[in-house]
């Protein structure tokens, strides 16, 4: 496991501890909105059922241009 420490000097998640904390809470605000599965949100979003997989599984990054547009719709 490797640190990263901030300005701070404490250690914060690296970047795949981050992708994982991201798709969580993305699932969890797919599952609030009852969208209870990933087709209705694909639909809605544009994206496909498999990228939308790969997000909220930490398998695929996003930028936050990119999850802010999710949000939005």
């Amino acid at each position: 496991m490797t640190l990263h420490f901030g300005r701070k000097g404490f250690a914060e998640p690296g970047p795949a501890t981050r992708r994982r904390q991201l798709g969580r809470q993305l699932r969890d605000l797919r599952v609030a909105a009852g969208l209870r599965t990933m087709d209705p949100a694909a639909q809605r979003t544009g994206l496909s059922r498999a990228t939308i997989s790969r997000i909220e599984s930490a398998q695929l990054s996003i930028d936050w241009s990119s999850s802010a547009w999710l949000g939005k719709n």
